[in-house]
């Protein structure tokens, strides 16, 4: 919805649908699930990549990874084309959100989420104290962490429920 005040006492609202989803996101999950359920990549799931990476202006994927990589072969096995396409993902859906998901569906949160997190120094009064990088805090992820904890209401209502590991 959006708000709009002209003065004290006139406000005018309107409403539109918020989109639940975008058709990239949608594409790249259809790339993904079709790359899993193949043997090979082929030309369905490179359509699909495309379409994404075409409306960015850039070339079909297996014509760039060719044309200007080290590894010209890597679309062509699953294991390459499952590692392009995460890199699509977030490359195409930085910071809307998706990553925190993508890592705990792809199993590689524990790998990429412990780590510093760093920043400049606030609290610095002149320009070098200001843009030292420093650590602001170490983020932690362990394997329980993929799981959420089951309410210990639900366990109450139901006796054979185990809780998840770690919680």
């Amino acid at each position: 919805m959006n708000t709009t005040w002209r003065d004290a006492n006139s406000v005018s609202e309107e409403s539109y649908p918020y989109p639940e989803m975008r058709f990239a996101d949608l594409l790249l999950l259809c790339a993904e699930a079709l790359n899993e359920s193949k043997a090979a990549p082929d030309d369905e799931v490179y359509m699909y990549i495309d379409s994404v990476r075409h409306r960015a202006g850039l070339k079909g994927v297996v014509e760039s990874w060719a044309q200007y990589s080290n590894q010209p072969g890597k679309p062509t096995t699953k294991e390459g084309m499952r590692q392009i396409i995460q890199q699509e993902r977030k490359i195409e859906l930085a910071a809307e959100g998706v990553y925190f998901w993508d890592s705990n569906r792809w199993k590689t949160a524990m790998k990429e989420r412990n780590r510093p997190i760093q920043g400049w120094n606030v609290n610095g009064r002149e320009p070098e104290e200001y843009y030292a990088v420093t650590t602001v805090y170490f983020q932690r992820f362990t394997y329980r962490d993929y799981f959420a904890p089951i309410p210990q209401s639900e366990l109450i209502k139901n006796p054979l429920l185990i809780q998840n590991p770690g919680w």
